[in-house]
């Protein structure tokens, strides 16, 4: 199985936007809407998202993608750029008291992530 559309049935089963997750919603949104149109796919895609870490549902659910892909190539074209674009954003996934924060792209000025502070965070310009 491709892992691009693998990595895709993660982030769509999980449906968690983060704010300010432009992109991503834009993806879960378009590929909402194209399952709308099959019977049956927005099944799959219900499943998946009542247990997101279940890797079973997961490459269900990357199948259906690839599925889709393949018959409709330009909606592929369209899903993969949409990946790209949203996999650049901000991905904060809380495992309960672990939190990873996953950042790529570009940051212009100030930017911090982070999980749990204590105390205040100050921006110092040196």
């Amino acid at each position: 199985m491709d892992p691009i559309l693998i990595a895709i049935a993660g982030a769509l089963a999980k449906e968690a936007v983060p704010a300010g997750a432009k992109y991503l919603g834009q993806l879960v949104q378009r590929v909402k809407e194209k399952f709308a149109q099959t019977p049956g796919t927005g099944v799959v895609l219900a499943t998946a998202q009542r247990d997101p870490e279940d890797p079973k549902m997961i490459e269900m659910l990357a199948g259906v993608l690839d599925e889709t892909e393949q018959a409709d190539p330009a909606f592929g074209a369209e899903l993969r750029t949409l990946w790209e674009t949203a996999k650049t954003e901000i991905t904060v996934i809380h495992t309960g008291d672990v939190i990873t924060n996953n950042f790529s792209g570009r940051a212009d000025g100030f930017f911090i992530q982070a999980g749990k502070i204590s105390g205040g965070v100050d921006k110092h310009d040196h």
